[in-house]
């Protein structure tokens, strides 16, 4: 089985849904839009033989996390103190929020009415838990800052309902045409199979395969019935 929420959602639904893959792996929301990429997205909106009906029905995105998570989160943090510096850590929203606006201006000057979907992921466990390529991402920072486990696990819960709460806010915004799934609390929060974390920042094949259900069901929500 696929370890990624697409590979993942190109398998389920009835018939599931065809998927035009540009993941980028591990960057962040700056890189992801820098105008190499962003000429890219271009090229494949604007091709109609890429797309079953000429042009996407959809836009999926899950970005935002590489923001935050990696080397660069102990800038995030207060040292030995209170924990998630609040200021700091909404400066880095704050560069979120423009990445996924200009995505929404990309899409409005060459897919305008197409709808985007994201996710905000879910309550990491920071146990310095790492994959045999990548990582740890969380735990390197919270032990030079101060912070045990416990205390961890508590600073990844307010970062993550504070980067929901920000996509929330634009996805209250009509203009944007921008859907949130909430993906909190759809794994759980243990380390192990089947449905806990693998690592520090990613699940086990059936914990992708639950986020992949949670975007489908996104998009049934959203399209008529037998669009999707």
């Amino acid at each position: 089985m696929n370890t990624a929420i697409i590979p993942q959602l190109s398998q389920i639904g009835s018939p599931p849904p065809v998927i035009l893959n540009h993941g980028l792996h591990g960057q962040a929301t700056t890189a992801v839009l820098k105008y190499e990429n962003q000429e890219r997205i271009i090229s494949a909106v604007t091709d109609p033989s890429q797309w079953v009906n000429r042009k996407p029905d959809a836009i999926l995105v899950s970005m935002g996390g590489d923001d935050i998570c990696g080397d660069q989160f102990a800038i995030y943090l207060d040292y030995m103190g209170s924990g998630l510096n609040a200021a700091r850590f909404q400066g880095a929203l704050d560069s979120v929020e423009a990445s996924y606006r200009d995505l929404f201006a990309l899409r409005d000057a060459v897919a305008r009415g197409t709808p985007i979907f994201a996710h905000c992921y879910d309550y990491a466990i920071p146990n310095g838990v790492a994959t045999f390529c990548a990582g740890p991402w969380l735990q390197p920072s919270l032990e030079f800052s101060g912070y045990d486990l416990a205390a961890g696990l508590k600073i990844v819960s307010t970062m993550i309902d504070g980067f929901a709460a920000r996509l929330q806010k634009l996805a209250g915004q009509k203009n944007n045409n921008f859907v949130l799934i909430d993906t909190r609390k759809t794994l759980q929060r243990v380390w192990g199979p089947p449905m806990g974390w693998a690592n520090e920042l990613h699940p086990y094949p059936p914990g992708f395969m639950a986020l992949a259900e949670k975007f489908l069901a996104a998009l049934r929500r959203h399209f008529p019935k037998g669009a999707i």
